[in-house]
């Protein structure tokens, strides 16, 4: 079982005398753990919050990919650059620096 450690902290107490700084003791926030090396770590994110961050992020684009992928074919089809019947292929790319992610999905759209 791993033991954390206390945080001292400094606080204003107000006395007979008037105010001092005292020195008082706060345990870490439920999120944070300080480590028997003294660094900062975080819990690892339950997965069910996880899933929950990722729905809401491709919910979000899936609504404006389709608005976006909709507006531009419309377009396409009005100037005629584009005719019923033909297949198209497109390509999303997700990506972000910080997780190391560069994925390009690609796909066909029959019109």
């Amino acid at each position: 079982m791993k033991m954390r450690q206390l945080i001292p902290a400094l606080a204003i107490t107000r006395g007979a005398a008037g105010p001092a700084l005292t020195k008082s003791v706060k345990r870490p926030t439920a999120a944070l753990e300080l480590p028997l090396s003294g660094r900062l770590s975080y819990r690892p994110m339950n997965d069910t919050t996880l899933k929950t961050a990722v729905d809401r992020f491709l919910t979000n684009v899936s609504f404006n990919a389709r608005r976006e992928l909709e507006k531009a074919m419309r377009s396409a089809l009005a100037n005629g650059k584009l005719h019923n019947g033909e297949t198209l292929t497109a390509a999303v790319t997700l990506s972000n620096p910080k997780v190391d992610l560069d994925v390009t999905i690609f796909s066909k759209i029959e019109l």
